[in-house]
């Protein structure tokens, strides 16, 4: 038996549409910390400096790729906290865990994430898998043998 082929004792994976609801919320939250970090940092920096640096340092690339930090880390580090739980996930009562029941290291956290974008093609079916797979796996979730459970139980 490998290690992909053993599954949480008792576990109730979580129901595809109660995935999709975590993952709305947890859009919300990312877009939220984003925008007020971002506002932060650029209002310092346009109160210290001159407004074409601000615009230099906060437009385009800059903060896209500021954004994709954000979301990297909320999710990896939600994820392998204790809880083991996005603030979405919590709200809809799941877990992130290994296929054994463990907790994802930060580096199956890390490849849970970034797999979500190869999970978007073609047309969100890596997302869409996780509806009728055995274990309500998505692919991002099969890339980092994770489950996402039902809490209590």
């Amino acid at each position: 038996m490998t290690a992909s082929d053993q599954t949480v004792v008792g576990a109730r994976y979580a129901a595809f549409w109660r995935r999709l609801a975590a993952m709305l919320i947890d859009v919300v939250v990312v877009n939220a910390m984003t925008l007020a970090i971002g506002f932060g940092l650029g209002l310092v920096v346009a109160l210290t400096t001159s407004p074409e640096t601000a615009n230099r340092l906060f437009g385009g690339p800059t903060s896209a790729v500021a954004g994709a930090l954000i979301a990297w880390l909320y999710f990896a580090l939600m994820e392998t906290s204790p809880r083991r739980a996005t603030l979405g996930k919590l709200a809809m009562g799941l877990a992130v865990s290994r296929a054994d029941g463990t907790p994802l290291s930060f580096g199956r956290a890390t490849v849970r994430h970034f797999g979500k974008f190869v999970s978007l093609l073609p047309l969100l079916g890596g997302f869409v898998l996780a509806a009728f797979t055995r274990r309500k796996q998505a692919l991002h979730d099969l890339f980092a043998d994770a489950l996402v459970i039902q809490r209590g139980g």
